[in-house]
């Protein structure tokens, strides 16, 4: 059966940094094997400097930026558009795989499940252990905003369909944690 892949996450799309980059090269080979493929970018930290459009084309995938109705306090606008883009990409034909950042956004649950009641396979592109690693330096409000993202991914990877892993670490510490979940070694260089 012929693939559907939708990204989703808070990351700018299809200029921005590391994370950016890894989902790029991933659609890169997509457009290559003319593979379904669309991302929706959620809320992120905007810059200037990239000056991403809010919709358009990276080869023969579409991409649509929701952040701006974010940012606006277009809530209603930003969940319904969201879930207009999560269905309008659905295609029956097609095995339907989204995939989610390391770390599910609060706010982005409702994206999960909606994806989820809809039919998408979900897995989890995951790069890092924890965001509040030693050393770190952040207020307490972002601190406890991390932990309630760590909480609520803990529960969706548990439903999830599967992840990508960029480490042996993070292999070995998935394997441990979800022993039920198929997981795929994904570095970089692949």
């Amino acid at each position: 059966m012929e693939l559907n892949i939708v990204y989703i996450g808070g990351l700018s799309f299809p200029l921005g940094y590391a994370m950016t980059k890894r989902r790029r090269y991933m659609v890169d080979y997509m457009n290559e094997k003319n593979i379904e493929c669309h991302v929706l970018s959620t809320r992120y930290k905007k810059n200037e400097q990239l000056n991403n459009p809010s919709k358009g084309m990276y080869g023969k995938t579409d991409y649509y930026d929701l952040s701006d109705l974010f940012y606006k306090g277009c809530i209603f606008s930003y969940y319904g558009k969201g879930k207009q883009k999560i269905k309008q990409w659905y295609n029956s034909s097609k095995k339907n795989i989204m995939i989610f950042s390391t770390k599910l956004n609060v706010e982005d649950f409702i994206f999960f499940q909606y994806a989820y009641r809809l039919g998408y396979k979900i897995v989890f592109d995951q790069v890092e252990t924890s965001y509040l690693a030693d050393g770190t330096n952040e207020s307490i409000k972002r601190k406890c905003y991390i932990l309630f993202c760590e909480f609520i991914s803990d529960y969706a990877y548990k439903k999830a369909s599967g992840s990508f892993v960029i480490s042996e670490a993070l292999l070995r510490q998935n394997k441990s944690k979800y022993p039920n979940i198929p997981l795929c070694l994904l570095p970089n260089s692949t």
